[in-house]
């Protein structure tokens, strides 16, 4: 079965919307070589993308992404942890604080 080579070959618009970003960005990652593109045409040289270049780079962006998510959360877990811990530590302190006021507040009783 034939394959057809325009269907494996995404303009700079196409690529930019398959990755949800805009041409100036998708140009940026072209200029950082953080995506390839081949060159076509004499003069302008527009250029183009493979399908697997494009589809390499989203799934590079969903698992980043993942990433991030899994780390947010799992320092929020450690944020709230640590709030519970200062939450106890200041309780602690103010127990310690009263008994003393109270301590030197009292007349000391004689045995």
């Amino acid at each position: 079965m034939a394959r057809n080579m325009e269907d494996d070959i995404f303009t700079p618009e196409e690529a930019a919307e398959a990755l949800g970003v805009k041409v100036m960005t998708l140009y940026q990652w072209v200029h950082r070589k953080k995506i390839k593109c081949f060159r076509i045409g004499y003069g302008q040289q527009r250029i183009r993308f493979r399908r697997r270049e494009v589809e390499s780079l989203v799934e590079k962006r969903r698992a980043a992404q993942a990433e991030r998510a899994k780390a947010k959360k799992t320092k929020k877990t450690k944020k709230a942890a640590k709030r519970s811990t200062k939450s106890k530590k200041a309780t602690r302190k103010k127990v310690d604080i009263d008994a003393a006021v109270r301590e030197s507040l009292l007349p000391k009783r004689k045995s």
